[in-house]
């Protein structure tokens, strides 16, 4: 007869040597691989939130171009403010999208009737002045000319140099680039002025804007025998002026032979025809 304590139970025995060992295979190849694909999920949100600072960075700058409300188009954003890109501090940054500093203030100008100036901040402020990608890292800004970086004057770049901090790399390594293109935000503006026979060379055109804040316009002397005018960069013709406007709120003024006539309208960065102006 046996006794309670000498009955064994082929359920209750332990792992083999082999069946441990298994175990411990698979847990390994597991722990091996955990860290591979957290980085890679890790990586991936960091890109992700590079694009999204540097959409942010564009929106600030350009504000939100599609932007309607009662059918009327709605401007914002640094340039339409203050007609220019922002500089670069010391440090290469574009510290005036938050920090106002010197820069003259959003009011309205009696000489030109329209509201231009800093009215920030465009962008959230930074606790060191920097505006950094998802990494960590700082942005680069590159501004102008430069056929290093494939930029034309009035462009601008905004570069992550990826995950490693380095120019150059692969896969998330690589740099992310972003640029604004100086199409995006000038605009050539341009109509006809209606005037009695004879005043073709008395005509004059007047636009007012902002040039970094400042209440700046420009002259255009004389008109074609149909009254054409235009102002956009590269134009160097009668009745043409060479450059473009910042988008945004603007005033022309026409006048000829004591008549005068103003307009206040929306330059858009696709181009703007005024249609005809008339003085009779």
């Amino acid at each position: 007869m046996r006794r309670i304590g000498d009955i064994s139970n082929d359920k209750c025995k332990g792992f083999t040597l082999i069946e441990v060992l298994v175990v411990l295979i698979i847990m390994g190849f597991f722990l091996a691989m955990m860290p591979r694909l957290f980085t890679g999920h890790d990586a991936q949100e960091r890109f992700d939130e590079t694009r999204q600072r540097m959409l942010e960075i564009k929106k600030a700058l350009l504000g939100s171009p599609g932007a309607y409300v009662n059918g009327q188009r709605q401007f914002g954003g640094y340039i339409t403010d203050m007609g220019s890109l922002p500089g670069l501090n010391r440090d290469g940054q574009t510290e005036s999208l938050w920090n106002k500093g010197s820069l003259i203030p959003w009011e309205y100008r009696k000489n030109s009737k329209i509201w231009m100036g800093w009215r920030g901040p465009y962008i959230e402020e930074t606790l060191d002045n920097v505006l950094k990608d998802g990494w960590g890292n700082p942005f680069k800004f590159i501004k102008g000319l430069s056929a290093a970086e494939d930029l034309e004057d009035g462009d601008m770049k905004i570069k992550s140099l990826g995950a490693d901090g380095k120019e150059g790399g692969l896969e998330y390594d690589q740099d992310i680039e972003f640029v604004i293109r100086e199409t995006e935000y000038m605009g050539a503006v341009a109509g006809q002025i209606g005037f009695g026979e004879g005043n073709a060379g008395n005509v004059e055109v007047k636009i007012f804007y902002p040039s970094s804040g400042i209440e700046t316009s420009e002259v255009i002397e004389g008109v074609d025998e149909e009254g054409c005018f235009r102002f956009e960069k590269g134009a160097t013709g009668l009745g043409e002026a060479d450059l473009n406007i910042p988008s945004g709120v603007r005033r022309i003024v026409v006048s000829a032979a004591g008549l005068r006539k103003e307009l206040i309208f929306c330059v858009e960065p696709t181009g703007n025809w005024l249609g005809t102006i008339r003085l009779e």
